[in-house]
C-alpha cells in the first residue's frame, strides 16, 4: 500500500497518535512525499476502531483535492463517510447549506479549513492545551 519507507513511518506514527490523541497533530512534508495516503490509512484504522476524525486543511482547494483524491479511493473503504464542511457562501440556498452541514456533522471524517469553528461536547473533545504546553505534535518528513 505504501510507496516508501518514509510513508510507512508517517503512517505508523499517525496510527499511534490517533489511537490515543493527546493534542492536535501537525503533519508536514514536501509535495509528493505521500502524506495523504499515510494519513488516510491511519484515519481508516481509527474509523474502524469507532472514532470520528476531523481533518483540518488550510484551503478549500486542498479539501476538494482530498475529496477527489485517488489515494482516498484507494485507502478508505466505501463504508467510511467523508464530508467537507464548507461556508454558507459556497451554496446557492440555505437548504443546500443546511444539508451539507448535517452530512458533515454525521460523517466518519469531517474535513474543514482552519477557519472553521467547531463546537464539540466536552466528553468528545480533545484535551485543551494548557498554558506553557508545547505546540501540537509534529511529524516532519524529508526525501
Amino acid at each position: 500500500m505504501f510507496r516508501s519507507a518514509e510513508q510507512t513511518n508517517f503512517y505508523q506514527k499517525l496510527k499511534v497518535h490517533l489511537s490515543n490523541p493527546d493534542a492536535p497533530l501537525l503533519l508536514e512534508g514536501t509535495t509528493g512525499l505521500g502524506k495523504t495516503r499515510a494519513y488516510l490509512a491511519a484515519v481508516a484504522d481509527a474509523v474502524s476502531a469507532g472514532k470520528k476524525i476531523a481533518l483540518i486543511l488550510p484551503t478549500h482547494m486542498l479539501i476538494e483535492q482530498l475529496i477527489s483524491s485517488p489515494d482516498r479511493k484507494a485507502v478508505l473503504p466505501n463504508s467510511v463517510s467523508v464530508h467537507a464542511f464548507l461556508p454558507r457562501s459556497r451554496f446557492e440556498s440555505q437548504g443546500d447549506y443546511t444539508l451539507q452541514r448535517q452530512q458533515a456533522r454525521s460523517a466518519d471524517v469531517l474535513v474543514a479549513t482552519n477557519a472553521t469553528v467547531a463546537i464539540v461536547p466536552a466528553d468528545r473533545a480533545l484535551p485543551a492545551l494548557k498554558p506553557n504546553q508545547p505546540a501540537p505534535n509534529k511529524i516532519k518528513g524529508t526525501l
